[in-house]
């Protein structure tokens, strides 16, 4: 299941409620690599000129660097 499509509710409502700075984390597994590795997507709704930006951070548990 793709992360985007599925926290995607999350960022939209803090778009519509306007709460900027608001942080979601999620932790799942990634189903891209062979060993199950836990991928935390974080996103951040911050505005920038009047305009809602959404920021997504990868952060990997994994001793190997994933290709992306």
């Amino acid at each position: 299941m793709n992360i985007n499509a599925r926290f995607a509710g999350i960022v939209i409502a803090a778009l519509r409620k306007k709460v900027y700075g608001m942080q979601a984390a999620v932790v799942t597994k990634n189903p891209n690599f062979l060993e199950k590795r836990r991928l935390i997507v974080k996103y951040r709704v911050t505005k920038v000129r009047g305009k809602e930006k959404v920021e997504k951070n990868l952060a990997i548990n994994s001793r190997l660097k994933p290709s992306l």
